[in-house]
């Protein structure tokens, strides 16, 4: 529907390899979901570092399971193309995540710093 799906990554070679490639997405964001509530609950920062892991990884868990249910919910219904919202929201999702992580990890490295 949206996103990668199945990828030939070898492709001219005999009859390939093709990998589905759709997990990708879900797995990114409750992997930053998990490294984040690991940060916040695992004493590695204190303060403000400590609220923005925890409220990050909150939102990370908030936007999979709601992207998880957008998904099941267009599956069931039959429809095969998503909406442009629905793309619009699964394209930036990563850029999200991966500025999200940027500054967690900031802020993991500079509180060991200080000590």
């Amino acid at each position: 529907m949206v996103g990668f799906g199945p990828v030939n990554l070898l492709p001219g070679i005999g009859s390939g390899l093709t990998v589905d490639l759709a997990i990708t997405l879900p797995l990114g964001i409750e992997a930053y979901a998990a490294a984040a509530l690991w940060v916040a609950v695992g004493g590695l920062v204190r303060g403000k570092g400590r609220w923005f892991a925890g409220l990050s990884a909150g939102v990370a868990l908030g936007l999979g399971a709601f992207g998880q249910a957008t998904y099941h919910l267009l599956e069931v219904q039959g429809i095969h193309v998503a909406p442009d919202w629905v793309i619009v929201f699964v394209s930036i999702l990563p850029v999200i995540v991966l500025g999200a992580a940027g500054v967690l990890l900031h802020l993991v490295l500079e509180e060991r710093k200080k000590h």
